[in-house]
């Protein structure tokens, strides 16, 4: 209500879904003058929901920027998770509880808005509470057991994409208050997502005895956090640690990687950079879940250590043709030469790299990876899903 009495000075919830519905009538009869009964995109979408005042001024520029393509050009069913609340409780959430991971430098928490890809008719069981991993963790008024579990996913990631110093006062600060947490708790179970970063950048196949050699400052952050965990663990009888170093996780609603990935395939922005053979290591959110269940049932106590990524793994290659084989594209996926992308993103880093172009995001996307499965193999535990 706070954001319809800026926008049209409407002060009761039956003035502002009067001007939605005014403006939602004009949507759809230029939808039936087009010939049409559904949204084809977002745009009609949004208007269709919040109406055209709104979408206009709030949705359609952070919009395309965050997606880089035109409202009109991406689906509908994006934009229908997107609450109308007439109420002037700016508080998303209606649970007792709210639980969000800030960002170091960010004015408000990243997570506090977060909408879960959910399908019709899904519910959200989780309960959110909020929670800055940088500062000691207190929790009031929540009923916490030595039979809990910690799942630690908290982290800054991107790289790059922060400052150095952000990665390592969340990643690793953030480890060791949600292990006081445990300490403080008498918990004795925790799972810690970790990454494949802390192996650094090779060619060479790794498996979970390779030695560490990170050369970022995020594959640093990650590789303490995982000590300050292995810690923890040595601290007290019967706890039990496991760690996973995923590679990208990729699912419904993850907005990430694979989904960037398939709008510049889509939008013919994307080019294979100076090889097609680049392996990505990867998982499918669900298998990835599925997994740390598993090693939780079988697992007394002690440190497990997996890499976690299907095997083979696939080449960058593989990913690209079969999203054009399962969404029906018919694009030609460019080859540029290594040298040339150096070249390019130098001059780009020389003028600050606009459009997040640099050298080492470009150094990054050519380089090869492999990570081998080697130990969720030997469990007999296989992944029915797959590329």
């Amino acid at each position: 209500m706070n954001t319809f009495y800026q926008m049209w000075g409407v002060t009761t919830p039956a003035d502002a879904m009067a001007k939605i519905e005014e403006q939602k009538f004009e949507a759809v009869a230029k939808m039936k003058a087009d010939g049409v009964e559904e949204p084809r995109n977002l745009e009609e979408q949004a208007q269709i929901l919040i109406g055209k005042d709104i979408y206009e001024k709030l949705i359609k520029g952070y919009t395309e920027k965050q997606w880089g393509r035109k409202c009109t050009e991406l689906p509908a069913f994006i934009i229908k998770r997107l609450p109308v609340r007439l109420v002037f409780d700016n508080n998303y959430f209606n649970d007792i509880y709210n639980l969000d991971i800030v960002e170091p430098g960010t004015p408000l928490p990243t997570v506090k808005n977060y909408k879960p890809a959910l399908g019709n008719g899904e519910e959200h069981a989780a309960t959110f509470i909020y929670c800055d991993v940088r500062q000691p963790i207190e929790l009031e008024k929540v009923d916490i057991t030595p039979d809990d579990v910690i799942f630690n996913f908290a982290a800054v990631h991107r790289t790059p994409g922060h400052p150095d110093p952000a990665y390592f006062e969340t990643n690793i600060r953030g480890a060791e208050n949600v292990c006081a947490f445990a300490e403080r708790h008498g918990i004795r179970k925790i799972v810690f997502t970790s990454s494949i970063a802390p192996y650094g950048a090779a060619e060479e196949l790794k498996e979970e005895t390779t030695l560490p050699m990170p050369n970022t400052p995020y594959g640093i952050s990650k590789l303490v956090a995982e000590k300050i965990h292995q810690t923890w663990q040595a601290g007290g009888e019967g706890r039990q640690l496991t760690i996973v170093r995923p590679g990208v996780v990729f699912g419904r609603g993850e907005n990430g990687n694979f989904t960037r990935l398939y709008w510049g395939i889509r939008g013919h922005k994307f080019m294979y950079p100076g090889r097609k053979d680049t392996i990505k290591a990867c998982i499918y959110v669900k298998e990835l879940v599925r997994f740390m269940l598993y090693r939780l049932e079988h697992h007394d106590s002690g440190v497990e250590l997996y890499n976690c990524c299907y095997e083979p793994a696939y080449t960058i290659e593989h990913i690209v043709e079969s999203m054009k084989r399962v969404t029906n594209m018919k694009v030609k996926v460019p080859f540029m030469p290594g040298w040339l992308i150096m070249t390019a993103a130098g001059i780009a880093g020389a003028l600050g790299s606009p459009m997040g172009i640099c050298p080492a995001r470009s150094e990054k996307v050519a380089d090869l990876y492999e990570y081998l499965r080697k130990k969720t193999v030997r469990f007999g535990l296989p992944f029915p899903l797959y590329l």
